[in-house]
């Protein structure tokens, strides 16, 4: 069996999959208030604050055992 080729298409920065993704969120336009889209923002910066964290401490975890 051939082995796979690497999908780049997933790769985060410039064209890939993350900027593909923030361009489709721009382009909808169903949300008026920007009070609203802002704590939406903040919301999920903290939680991806919390799942860093978490990864870290499983990292930490793995490393003991």
């Amino acid at each position: 069996m051939p082995p796979k080729a690497k999908d780049d298409s997933k790769k985060k920065g410039p064209g890939g999959v993350e900027e593909e993704a923030r361009k489709a969120a721009e382009a909808i336009d169903d949300i008026d208030d920007e009070d609203y889209k802002k704590s939406l923002r903040i919301e999920c910066r903290a939680l991806e604050d919390k799942i860093r964290k978490e990864e870290d401490l499983a990292g930490l975890y793995q490393d003991e055992r």
